[in-house]
């Protein structure tokens, strides 16, 4: 087994784990391993960033729930500023994780 392979068995599992809890299905057949590893590396850091970000967009869609939309167009269909900013944060940290996927 290559350095490569290794480096892939070893890592891609907690890739997948990730991916998995934020309801993400991307395609896992290749891998970029340096970029595996950077991802590894940073992600304990950026995930705080994160977290933090997450809280700040969750107490925005309470406060759009309790309130409304700030510009006063809400609609019938439900849709919720707050919302939107919860998905954008997952969807950013959804595409830093799936760069190492080639």
């Amino acid at each position: 087994m290559t350095f490569r392979q290794q480096m892939i068995s070893y890592l891609a599992p907690t890739l997948r784990a990730q991916l998995l809890l934020i309801y993400a299905h991307p395609p896992m057949e290749s891998f970029n391993v340096l970029i595996l590893v950077l991802i590894s590396l940073f992600s304990p850091i950026i995930s705080i960033g994160v977290a933090v970000a997450s809280w700040t967009a969750a107490v925005f869609w309470f406060y759009a729930a309790v309130l409304g939309d700030p510009s006063g167009t809400d609609r019938p269909e439900g849709h919720n500023d707050g919302r939107a900013s919860v998905l954008a944060v997952r969807n950013w940290w959804m595409h830093y994780l799936v760069r190492s996927v080639r």
